[in-house]
């Protein structure tokens, strides 16, 4: 059984082993050792290619493309390299890499290296893509600090970075950022840009540059180095008395002169250089561009304590003369005025800033980066003092956007200034402190609009007190205390309002006495025009009854008729024109005419007296006065007189009250000096012939009523005399005192003398009257009036009263021979 079951296995492998070997493998496969046919490994012969991958299937085989590498044909299964060819994929397309960086395509792969600036997470410098690694920025300026130099700054950027040289630097070739290396930058010299403006001086340092402003300049944020936006604005510190002492030292209480010597005229120990040569110290100009960090505030502090100790010293201010004086305190308010306006500019916008210092006190203001035309008026106070001033007045007019304005008083300023308030003749004083106004202006054009100043009065004002508001007018030649550009709006008892056109230092002076009342002056307004047209009306009458009336021509008359003609003219002139001050130098031409009509008036009076001291004691020389003497008497030395004194002190005509002549300096006395001469002299004419007729009435008996009528003439001539010379006596008074009492005398008298000269030369006259009554009944078409008698005794002509007078001299004489 087992043998018969190993044979038949026998007899089947051999039945089998014959079908195979008589059979053939199909496509794809391959007989076996055995025979049988097997799957044949097709890629065992790399069918595909080198670019494709070789996959066995049963009883066949296909391709794909490998990786980074695709079928020419677009198909994905390829059945041999025959059929199709893999072509390289350029994975770069579809951005493998990521963001900055680059790809780089290979036959079957890819790789990625980051761009410049950039460098891989993770350290490689090349990776298959974002599964591997990324780019990150590189930050040049980190690690490479020196990058850009010293004089430019770094700035990282997403994969590079840049440099802007710093503030003062540029390129070589002027650009200020670049990229890249070795480029550097250079520094800029910005003065030759001319950045700082105007009235400025650049320094160019290493990177930057400064500006400071020019001597006589000030930054308009304080001190002298400008800062951004900043201007140099005026800001002087002019003073031609500093140039006229030398330097002194201030101790405390004490001023000493130090040993550099002073110019010619002004010794350096001198009370006026001490003061000088102090302030000069304590310039603020010089001490703005000399002082490295100059602290304003300290400096005022400083010049205010030791300029009150200064002005306190009364003995050093008594020891100086009146103009000395003035420039002292003009140079001390000047110096402290420059001090507070160098705080000013160092203020910030519409800030008030208040500072006391015993007796001085200061307000200041500053409007900054304003339409300056638009601001409203500004109100400062010191010391219950105020100024109002709008902003508009405080600039040059350009509108710069910056204004500063400052209010300074002074206090216990009397011993300084009393002894030198003699103001155009007046005896005045001051009543308020002193107030100086400044501005960050500083020309010396009016303001666009007047500056209204308050002060407070010291003493209280007496109802007619007469208040003058003065500035101080700084000229070249010295300072001094004058009415223009201020004049007074109101007062009252305790407040005097001033409006003035310019910026200076102001003060409120009072006179030592009371102004007439207003009814008063009404009155004597009255008395004058009244009273100076009568007079006018009076000397006409006499002038023409003197040219043509026959029966008192003569000497005497001649010189009565220029008499009425040189007052009639001085009392019209002074009745237009004495008040007629508001044109100078018209009122300075009046002025003179009435100086020169008014001295002839006295003139003719003198050849008056001249003529009736001849007639009576000189008898043999009484017809030696004739009309070539008398002109240039009468008019010559009056001109002569006059012409001396315009020469002399040609501001002596014309006074802010009076278009007269001056009362300061002794001016008067070029009229008054030739007046009192003239009575004088006329006193001592009169006086010897009163005497010498007396003595001719008592011995010449049948000559008395022609020595009366001489005497009458006499005393009349006198009473003429007493009269003009007694108002001119009243006139002094009135024109130095201006009192009630001697104002009514002085108008009253002024006002009538051609009243009386008409009463004593024409209606006391007898031929005068009879020549009236002649023509009156002429006129009237009466028949006149004779009076034979008077006609007889008062026709004798003066010729034949001398040729007697010689006749009984010559009598005497033969008497006396023959007793001899």
């Amino acid at each position: 059984m087992a043998l018969r079951r190993h044979l038949l296995v026998i007899c089947i492998y051999f039945t089998w082993d014959q079908y195979v070997s008589g059979l053939t493998c199909a496509h794809g496969y391959t007989k076996s050792i055995n025979g049988t046919c097997i799957d044949m490994n097709e890629c065992l012969t790399d069918p595909c290619g080198p670019k494709a991958l070789c996959h066995n299937s049963e009883g066949s085989f296909y391709c794909t493309c490998g990786k980074g590498f695709y079928s020419e044909s677009g198909d994905h299964l390829i059945a041999s390299q025959v059929e199709s060819h893999c072509r390289d994929e350029d994975e770069c397309l579809t951005n493998p890499c990521g963001p900055n960086a680059f790809c780089h395509n290979t036959e079957g792969s890819f790789y990625c290296t980051c761009g410049r600036g950039f460098y891989s997470e993770s350290g490689d410098h090349s990776f298959a893509g974002q599964t591997e690694s990324y780019c990150r920025d590189y930050n040049e300026c980190y690690t490479t600090t020196i990058i850009c130099g010293s004089d430019a700054t770094c700035h990282n950027t997403e994969g590079s970075f840049y440099c802007i040289c710093n503030k003062g630097f540029a390129g070589i070739s002027g650009e200020t950022n670049y990229t890249g290396y070795r480029k550097r930058c250079e520094d800029i010299d910005e003065c030759s840009l001319n950045l700082c403006g105007p009235n400025a001086n650049c320094t160019n340092t290493v990177g930057s540059y400064t500006c400071t402003c020019n001597p006589g300049f000030i930054s308009t944020s304080g001190g002298t180095r400008l800062n951004h936006s900043d201007k140099c604005v005026v800001f002087d510190c002019p003073s031609a008395d500093f140039t006229k002492c030398s330097s002194v030292t201030m101790e405390t209480g004490s001023v000493q002169a130090s040993e550099s010597s002073a110019e010619p005229g002004h010794d350096a120990g001198d009370p006026f250089c001490s003061v000088i040569g102090f302030f000069r110290d304590y310039n603020v100009c010089e001490k703005l561009h000399s002082e490295d960090g100059f602290d304003s505030e300290q400096h005022l502090m400083n010049i205010t304590t030791l300029t009150n100790e200064l002005l306190g010293n009364h003995s050093l201010m008594e020891n100086m003369d009146v103009q000395e004086r003035q420039n002292a305190l003009a140079v001390s308010l000047q110096t402290i005025e420059n001090s507070v306006m160098a705080v000013a500019f160092t203020l910030p916008d519409q800030e008030k800033k208040n500072m006391s210092f015993g007796n001085i006190e200061v307000q200041m203001e500053v409007l900054r980066d304003h339409n300056i035309s638009d601001a409203k008026t500004v109100s400062l106070s010191a010391k219950g003092n105020q100024m109002d001033i709008h902003w508009r007045a405080v600039t040059a007019g350009d509108d710069p956007g910056f204004a500063g304005v400052a209010l300074i008083a002074f206090s216990q300023m009397d011993s300084v200034l009393n002894g030198s308030l003699k103001h155009e003749g007046e005896h005045l004083r001051l009543n308020s402190h002193v107030l100086t106004a400044t501005s960050t202006r500083k020309n010396g054009d009016a303001l666009v609009e007047p500056v209204n100043i308050t002060f407070r009065n010291e003493k209280e004002r007496k109802p007619r007190a007469e208040v003058v508001c003065v500035a101080l007018n700084r000229t070249g030649i010295g300072s001094r205390w004058t009415r223009q550009s201020c004049t007074v709006v109101e007062s009252n008892a305790t407040h005097t309002v001033c409006k003035c056109t310019h910026l200076t230092s102001f003060a409120v002076l009072m006179a030592l006495y009371e102004t007439q009342d207003p009814w008063h002056l009404l009155n004597l307004n009255l008395i004058s025009y009244i009273g100076i047209i009568i007079s006018l009306v009076c000397l006409f009458i006499s002038f023409v009854t003197f040219l043509v009336c026959r029966a008192i021509q003569g000497t005497r008359t001649t010189i009565h008729t220029h008499l009425c003609l040189c007052l009639f003219l001085a009392e019209l002139l002074f009745l237009v024109g004495i008040s007629q001050t508001s044109n100078k130098i018209a009122c300075a031409i009046i002025a003179g005419f009435l100086h020169y009509f008014f001295l002839t008036v006295f003139a003719w009076m003198c050849l008056e007296g001249t003529q009736l001291y001849l007639m009576v004691v000189k008898v043999f020389n009484a017809g030696c006065l004739r009309k070539r003497h008398m002109f240039p008497v009468g008019y010559g030395l009056p001109l002569l007189v006059v012409g001396i004194s315009a020469a002399v002190y040609r501001e002596g005509y014309g006074t802010s009250k009076h278009c007269w002549l001056d009362l300061k300096n002794h001016f008067i006395w070029s009229f008054l000096g030739p007046v009192c001469a003239i009575i004088m002299i006329n006193a001592v004419f009169y006086c010897i012939t009163l005497g010498k007729l007396a003595k001719k009435m008592s011995t010449l008996k049948k000559d008395k009523p022609k020595l009366k009528k001489i005497r009458s003439f006499i005393l009349t001539a006198i009473a003429q005399l007493f009269l003009l010379g007694c108002t001119w006596i009243f006139g002094i008074f009135h024109f130095q005192e201006e009192t009630i009492v001697m104002a009514y005398i002085f108008t009253i008298v002024n006002s009538l003398q051609g009243t009386f000269i008409f009463i004593l030369h024409c209606l006391l006259n007898k031929q005068v009257r009879d020549e009236y009554r002649k023509w009156f009944c002429r006129i009237c078409c009466l028949k006149p009036i004779i009076y034979s008698e008077f006609i007889m005794s008062s026709s004798v002509p003066m010729s034949s009263l001398r040729m007697r007078n010689i006749s009984t001299s010559q009598e005497r004489n033969n008497s006396l021979r023959t007793k001899q």
